[in-house]
C-alpha cells in the first residue's frame, strides 16, 4: 500500500473482527470491510 501513496497501519486490525468483516463481504455486505480498511488509513495518517 505505501508504494502506492497509501499509508496503512497493520497494528490496528484485529484478527476476529477481519475475519468476520471477511466473511460478511463474502455475502454481500462490503461495509464492515470497507470500515476496517478506513480505520486502518486513518490510524496511520495520525502517526
Amino acid at each position: 500500500m505505501e508504494n502506492a501513496g497509501f499509508s496503512f497501519n497493520a497494528d490496528v486490525l484485529e484478527r476476529e473482527r477481519v475475519l468476520d468483516a471477511m466473511i460478511e463481504s463474502f455475502a454481500g455486505d462490503e461495509a464492515p470491510l470497507v470500515q476496517l480498511i478506513m480505520s486502518s488509513w486513518r490510524s496511520a495518517d495520525l502517526r
